[in-house]
C-alpha cells in the first residue's frame, strides 16, 4: 500500500511477520536453554534497579538515536516473574513517554545545529517523508519494529504538533502488548 510516499508493501509485512516469529522462537529457545541464568539475571536486575530501572531503561532504549530496543528488558521482567500487568504498565508507560521526550530532543538538539545537516545527509528520505507525512510516520514507527526515536526526534526537529506526537505515541501500548505476548508465549513454551 502506498500513501503519499509512505510505502508499506508485502515485503515489509513479510519481514515484520518473520521478525515476530523469530522473536517468539528466540524467546522459547532462551527459556529452554538458559532458564536458570535468565531467572537469576532478572532477579538480580530487579533487586538492583527495581521497576524504576525497567522504566528508565525503556525510555533510554526508545529515545536513543542508536538502534536500541526495549524487548530485552521486557524479557528480563518476564524471567524475573514480574506480574504481567505490572510489567506491561511499566514498559508501556515508559515507551509512550519516549515519544514526547524524543520530540523534545529533536527540537533541542536538531533544530538549528550541525546535527540537523547530518540527519538530512544521512537520512534524506526520512526528512522528505517526514515533511510530507510526519505524523503518519510517527504512527507507523510507534507500531512497527522500526526506530521510533528517528521518527520522534525528526518530528521535533520539524516542529510537528507535540500534542499529535503524544497522541500517536499511545500506539506504543499496542506494540508493547504484542511483543510482551510473544515473549511470554515463547518463555512458557520453552519451559520458563
Amino acid at each position: 500500500m502506498e500513501d503519499d510516499g509512505i510505502v508499506i508493501d508485502a515485503a515489509m509485512l513479510r519481514k515484520t511477520a518473520l521478525g515476530l516469529l523469530l522473536l517468539l522462537a528466540t524467546s522459547g529457545l532462551c527459556a529452554w536453554l538458559l532458564k536458570d541464568p535468565l531467572v537469576a539475571l532478572g532477579q538480580a536486575f530487579l533487586d538492583r534497579f527495581g521497576l524504576p530501572g525497567l522504566f528508565i531503561g525503556t525510555i533510554i532504549a526508545d529515545t536513543s538515536p542508536l538502534p536500541l530496543t526495549h524487548e530485552p528488558l521486557t524479557f528480563i521482567g518476564i524471567a524475573a516473574g514480574i506480574p504481567p500487568i505490572t510489567l506491561l504498565a511499566t514498559i508501556a508507560s515508559a515507551s509512550v513517554s519516549a515519544g514526547p521526550l524524543g520530540w523534545f530532543f529533536g527540537r533541542l538538539f536538531l533544530s538549528e545545529t550541525r546535527l540537523a545537516a547530518w540527519v538530512e545527509k544521512k537520512h534524506p528520505r526520512l526528512n522528505s517523508t517526514m515533511r510530507r507525512n510526519g505524523l503518519k510516520v510517527v504512527g507507523i514507527a510507534a507500531l512497527l519494529p522500526i526506530p521510533f526515536a528517528l521518527a520522534t526526534w525528526t518530528s521535533g526537529m520539524l516542529r510537528l504538533p507535540l500534542h499529535k506526537v503524544c497522541a500517536l505515541s499511545l500506539l506504543r501500548i499496542v506494540k508493547v502488548w504484542v511483543y510482551f505476548q510473544l515473549l511470554n508465549l515463547g518463555w512458557l513454551a520453552g519451559g520458563g
